[in-house]
This record gives structure tokens, sequence and C-alpha cells, in this order.
């Protein structure tokens, strides 16, 4: 008696895991492309692959048939086509990635088969990497780990699905299984080609799970040394993306010759490594505490100055026109001054400016014999270092060119304070000061609160230390203004910091720096926006003062009494947020930044360093290796050396050495064969362990010698059959042919023991071998007279 099983997709636990799981990886690659995009049409992906997972693959309630999935696939080609054809070629890549997007989506609602699951995930394969071309983030590094992992365990899944359906002959989810019903109510089963289709579900065992994710281990090992050992053609930044996916791309730094108020907020959350420094006093080589020098300085914790921006419009600073004025370094044995010993240790965050503190006379690389060097600019009174010419070098060499991870310079500056020390001729100084007085007009709101608060009762203007005071005052003192990284713009049609000034009233130090500087300039009083530094983390174990992104500051200098001063008008809760955060963050920012540093460094990999740091390398090795056993054979070949020539002493050298080899290989064979073969206690283990295999093989034997007796007497196990049911249906028909009921039971005796041994994965003894041996011969005994 037969009859048909519902489908694969409804009955099977398997089939419903592979649905979830390819539902997740889709999912998943659509998360990654957002995250790599920097948009929100790729986050799609995970609302409605879960939508689909629950309507169309559980619930089966809506699904798309094959004229409607080919229309929505002209749509999606379309929309694609108009962003791949139409938008600048900078947005292609995100066509095609949005592209295989759309298709992701049409798939998930149509009704899956293999065809539908092999497209799938081909799509989120594509998709995952276009991602990789679209970001260099580390976390793009941790959710590649990931998903291979998924990705592997979802095939894996993938697979078993498969060898279901090859044994059922079922090729999709909507095919049917043919069923064969024993007799017997009790041994119900579902068979084909006389195999017992088992609960799919525990087929999934820990020993399935623990394969899968070793093998993930184990391909992402292998990804990696493919990686790191494949020679490098191209290595370069993506130069076609659009402006959200460039976003995305950029990092996020304390410090850019560019200042946009309100960037600053975002870098509180990176922790990465800008500057180590420390402080000897230059003629004593003595420590010197940075607090204590900042201190002598009037500053309340170390200022590493770094650009000084004076153009400001509509929210962004940016450097002056006259920033071009440069003068030679002064010679340190013609400074007669006391100085202070500054070495500095600068992480590559893309600048060319030196971070000093103090008034800085001169600054030189560590290296004397650097590729770079270092100039002034007389007008920002900031340093910076510049690419020479190297003669040992050829001029095609594209080292010159690398960025240099780690640059070291040493900066001198003045010990008793703070004052000018570059003379600048008068006439260069009054154009300049006038630069820094440039007030757009669109600070209507602003230029009067800085006129009221910077004049008398009577209305006259004050001096202009007392309108710095009261400014200072306003910003910083009064409580009216609050530090906060909140970025919520009260009026967008106003400039930014007219909207921090009169709406407001909080912000990071970015506002309170512009601010204190247009109104400086709104009273007349010249004042520039300066970019750097403040404060840092001194390390116990090396003795240098870290300093962080999150130590990124902005503060004010004005030109008052023929004199550049120091203003930083941010209230002292600025100070208090960035301590908190290093306190709280400090070994864990150490360990992420150096993952990301070792990211950033693998994909930035050179053909040069990659031959430098590994193929180099190996090659020594193995020379290495080579001269050690050519060491090896000269000392053990001593006789030779006396009577063989030149030309043929490497070849009998070499020759003896492989005979040796050879001999030693022998030696731990014949070792090896005693260990599983001779008395001891683990050869007597691995005897017993090979005996109860090869026991486990003769039981299975019987049955095949039951298979041939049934076969030269006619009879045969049809293919939908498993051997139970054709043991029960051959029981039945000895008895219609008045076989006695011992003759008659024998098949179902012999059914039961291969069960045993087959599935169950027992060892039958040596008595109960025995007997079904005897009983075989009595059943072709039987079989052969044709009667009981």
């Amino acid at each position: 008696m037969s009859m048909a099983t519902p489908s694969l997709a409804r009955s099977s636990p398997l089939r419903t895991l592979l649905q979830v799981n390819v539902a997740c990886l889709t999912a998943l690659s659509g998360g990654i492309f957002a995250f790599a995009e920097g948009g929100p049409i790729a986050a799609a992906s995970i609302p409605i692959a879960l939508c689909a997972l629950r309507w169309n693959d559980i619930k089966g309630a809506f699904s798309l048939n094959a004229w409607m999935a080919n229309g929505l696939g002209l749509l999606a080609i379309g929309a694609a086509g108009f962003e791949f054809f139409v938008v600048p070629i900078e947005g292609r890549l995100l066509g095609f990635g949005h592209l295989l997007i759309y298709l992701s989506w049409i798939l998930m609602w149509q009704k899956k088969g293999t065809l539908q699951f092999w497209l799938l995930c081909t799509l989120s394969i594509l998709q995952v990497a276009t991602s990789s071309v679209l970001t260099n983030s580390i976390w793009l590094g941790l959710l590649l780990v990931a998903y291979v992992l998924f990705a592997l365990w979802t095939l894996s899944i993938f697979t078993l699905d498969r060898a279901v359906q090859r044994s059922t002959g079922s090729e999709s989810s909507s095919a049917s299984l043919s069923a064969q019903r024993s007799s017997s109510p009790a041994e119900n089963s579902v068979s084909r080609n006389g195999v017992k289709l088992e609960s799919t579900s525990g087929w999934i065992t820990p020993r399935f799970v623990t394969g899968v994710v070793i093998n993930g281990l184990l391909s992402i090992s292998v990804g990696i040394t493919f990686f790191v050992f494949t020679p490098r053609v191209w290595v370069g930044s993506p130069r076609f993306l659009t402006p959200q996916a460039s976003a995305a791309v950029r990092s996020v730094t304390g410090y850019t010759e560019e200042v946009s108020v309100g960037d600053m907020g975002e870098i509180l959350e990176n922790h990465d490594l800008v500057l180590e420094a420390s402080f000897l006093d230059n003629q004593t080589g003595q420590p010197i505490d940075p607090s204590a020098y900042a201190t002598r300085l009037g500053d309340d914790a170390p200022l590493f100055r770094g650009a000084v921006l004076g153009s400001y419009d509509n929210g962004r600073w940016s450097l002056v026109d006259s920033r071009l004025e440069k003068s030679a370094l002064r010679d340190l044995q013609n400074i007669k001054a006391p100085l202070v010993k500054q070495q500095i240790r600068m992480h590559s965050i893309e600048t060319e400016t030196l971070f000093t503190c103090g008034t800085t006379v001169t600054c030189l690389p560590a290296d004397r014999l650097a590729y770079y060097t270092t100039e002034y600019e007389i007008l920002g009174e900031t340093f910076r270092r510049v690419l020479l010419w190297n003669d040992r070098k050829n001029q095609n060499d594209s080292k010159q060119s690398e960025p240099v991870e780690v640059f070291e310079y040493d900066a001198y500056s003045l010990a008793d304070g703070r004052r000018p020390y570059w003379p600048l001729k008068r006439a260069l100084e009054a154009r300049y000061v006038r630069l820094m007085t440039r007030v757009p007009t669109r600070l209507g709101p602003l230029r009067g609160l800085a006129k009221d608060v910077t004049s008398t009762e009577e209305g006259r203007p004050l001096s202009p230390v007392d309108a710095v005071e009261r400014l200072i005052a306003l910003l910083r003192d009064s409580g009216q203004y609050r530090y906060s990284l909140n970025l919520s713009i009260d009026d967008p049609t106003i400039d930014p910091v007219v909207d921090f000034v009169v709406n407001r009233k909080e912000g990071h130090c970015e506002y309170f720096a512009s601010a204190l500087v247009l109104m400086l300039r709104s009273v007349g009083i010249p004042a520039r926006y300066v970019s750097g530094f403040k404060g840092g983390v001194l390390n116990k174990d090396t003795g240098w003062t870290e300093v962080r992104q999150h130590h990124a500051h902005a503060w004010v200098e004005a030109y008052v009494n023929q004199n550049w001063i120091v203003l930083d008008p941010t209230p002292a809760a600025r100070d208090q947020a960035v301590s908190k955060i290093s306190e709280s963050s400090h070994y864990w920012a150490d360990f992420v930044a150096s993952i990301r540093s070792f990211w950033l460094y693998g994909l930035s990999l050179t053909g040069d360093q990659q031959r430098d740091l590994f193929l180099t390398p190996l090659k020594s090795s193995a020379t290495g290796l080579l001269e050690s056993l050519q060491t090896i054979a000269d000392a053990w070949n001593w006789q030779a050396s006396s009577r063989r020539s030149a030309d043929g002493a490497s070849r009998s050298s070499v020759a003896q050495t492989v005979m040796r080899l050879a001999a030693v290989v022998v030696l731990l064979t014949i070792v090896a064969w005693w260990v599983k073969r001779g008395p001891g206690p683990l050869g007597r283990r691995l005897r017993k362990s090979r005996s109860r295999a090869s026991q486990r093989t003769q039981t299975v034997a019987f049955y095949e010698r039951f298979r041939e007796i049934l076969a030269r007497s006619g009879h045969q196990r049809g293919d939908s059959q498993t051997p139970r049911e054709f043991a029960v249906d051959l029981d039945q028909q000895l008895r219609s042919h008045r076989f006695s009921d011992r003759i008659a039971h024998i098949p179902q005796a012999l059914t039961q023991a291969f069960y045993q041994v087959r599935f169950g994965q027992h060892v039958l003894p040596t008595n109960q071998l025995s007997e079904l041996n005897t009983s075989l011969d009595q059943f072709e005994q039987s079989l052969s007279n044709g009667d009981s």
C-alpha cells in the first residue's frame, strides 16, 4: 500500500532550517552592503528577508509567480540602469550593487527550489564582494569573518538538503515523495531505492556543527594566507564612490586643515593613537613633567598646536592665502635661550603639519638621514615636514612617496614661557593682522551681541584686554553656554555659529572657539582659529605621554598688545568628559587601535612591503635550511673532505645527506610498526580496535549472503521498499507457500540483526553470528527443496 507525503518543504525540518539560513544570509549581506555604502537602500534587505521567510516560506500565504517576478526584474534592471548611466561615473559601482539587492528581494518572494537557493547564495556573495570595495573599515573585517562562518554553515545545510533530494528523487520543494507503509502500523516509514529516510532533524549533530566551524576557521586561515602571498599588482583606495559612500569610507580624525563646525563631535568615539611625546631639558637631558611645562606656559594642560586657520565662511574654517610665507630653520647653536626638547612620535593621520607645544624655535627630524626635512611658516607659526630628494635612491623609486607610519621629530621650544621669537617685517605683519579681522556679512546677531558685551554702560568700547576677558567670561564662565556633543540645529537658515550663540547655546570646542574668534573680530580684535590636541595620558611603561584622537581640541589666538595670546573659551566640562573617556577606555582603546592598525596595514600592503615582510624571510629560511643540511652532511662525511674534488663535493655531500634522511624515515617506520603490532599495551589496543572493526564488517556479510540466496530463488526487493518492509512481505509470501513459521520468520530476524549492525553500530557476539549462519543454512536448504 502506498501513500503520498506532504511536500518536502513542509514535512522536512531540514528544508525549513535551510530556508531560515538563506534568509538570514541574505539579510546579513544586505546589512554589510548598507554599512559599506552608508545608505538606507541595502538595509531594507533585513526586514524584507524576514517577512518573506514568514509569509512566503513558512506560511505560504503569498509568493510571486513567474510573470510577476519577471516584471519586477525588468523594473530592477531599469532602476539600476538609471543609476548606472544617468548619475555621474562615481555611482556606477553602487548601481551594480543595488541591482544585486533588488534581485535578491525578488527571489526572496518566490517559491524556493534548488535554483532559487543557489541564486540567493550567489547574489549574497556578490553583495559582500562589492561591499569590500566601498570601505576599508575594521568592522568590515569582523563582519567578513562572521559572514564566512555563517555562509559555510548555510552551504553545509544546503548540501544535506541536496542529499535528501537525491535519495528521494525530489528536485524541488513542491515534489512529493512516494511512500511505502509496512503491514505493521508500528513500522511506518518513507523510503526510496531501499533507503529509509530518518528524521532529518537528527542529522544536525554536535559533530556536524564542530566540523563546519573548523572548516570555516581553516577557510579563513587559507584565505588570509593567499591574501598575504598573492603578488600585489594594484593597491589603492576607491575613487569611484558617490558622496554618501565616500562619507562612509572617510575616516574621522581629530585633526584636519579644513574644519566644518560639528565634525569634532564624532571624534570622541575614536581612540586611535596620534602622538607620543616626551619633554626633556635641552641642557641637562632631565625629564620635564608635561603638566608642569604647560603650567609654566599658562595653560592647564599641554596644548599640541597644529594648523592655524583664519578664513571663515558659513561654518567652515580654512587656511589663509598668505600661509606660503616661509623661513629657513635656525641652527640650534645660534639659540642662546633655555630650551625644552620635545621628542615626538607622530602616527599617520594624513597631515604634514607637525604638532608642538609652546613657542617653538626649530623643529628637526629625529633621523637626520631621513627622507624628510622641515619648513617653518612664519605667519601661522607652524612647522611642516617636506619630502627630500635622496641621492641614494633612484628617481622612480616609489618608496619616496609612501606615507610614513610613524614620523619622529624633535621640537625645541622656549623654556621660560610663551613670547614672540621670530621677527616679522612690519608690512607683512600688518597685512596678516588685517586678514585676521575679516568677518562675513551674515553674522549680524553675533556682531550685535559682541558689541553689547564689550561696551561700557555709556556705550564706549572696552580696551582689547578687557574686551577679551568679557567675551571669555560670557562663553566659558557665565553658565549661559554649556559643553555638549548635541549637534541639533535650531535654525538651519542662519550661520551655524550664530545659531549656537543665539539659539542653541550648547556645543563642543569647535563652536566655542569659532564663536570667540568671530566675536573678537567683530569688535576689531584680530583673532585666529587653532586646531590641535589638548592633554594626554602618561604611559607608565614607556614614560611617554600618549595623545589620542579624542584629545582633539580647538582654541583661539588673539592679537593683543602686539602679541598673539592663547585663549580657551570652552568650559571645563570638556576636560572632564575627555578624562572620563580616557580612563574608561584606555586598555580597550589600545587593543582596538592595534587591531585597526594591523587591518589597515594589511589592506595597504604594497608589492615591496610584501616582498620585504614575507617573501624575503621565507627565502632566507629556505636557504638557511639548505645550508644547515649541508653543514650536517659535511660533519657526517668528515673523511671525504680530504679526497673529493671541489665540483664533486656538494653532490656527494647532498647524496649522503639524502641517504641518511631515508635511513631515519625507515627507522621511524619500523618503530611505528612495532608500536602497532608489538606486544606492548598500545599495540594490543590498536589490534583490539582493528578486530572490532573487522568483526563489524563481517557481521554485515551475513545479510549479503541472505540477499544472494534470495536472488538465486527469484526474490528481489522493490525500489520503494526498506529492508524491514521487504522482510515482512517475504514472511507473508513464505507462509502462503506453506513454509513453517520458523523458516518464514528467518528474514525478519536477519533484517533485525542487520539494522542493529548497520544503523545501531552494534557488534554482534560470536554465538549470535553462529546462530545466524546456521539459520541461513536452513533457510537456503528449505528454499532449495521448495517445502518446509
